[in-house]
């Protein structure tokens, strides 16, 4: 499982391409984002 870190999620959000490519390449079932993370995200970090 790769969970991802708040760094990690932001660059995905924005379409980061090196990001982007690299957790298409990850089966969804193996993804995890931290209840952490969401609350960080939501509340601007």
């Amino acid at each position: 499982m790769i969970a991802f870190d708040t760094d990690v999620l932001t660059e995905i959000l924005l379409g980061n391409p090196a990001y982007v490519g690299r957790v298409a390449a990850i089966p969804l079932p193996e993804q995890a984002v931290p209840v952490v993370v969401i609350g960080e995200i939501m509340r601007g970090r």
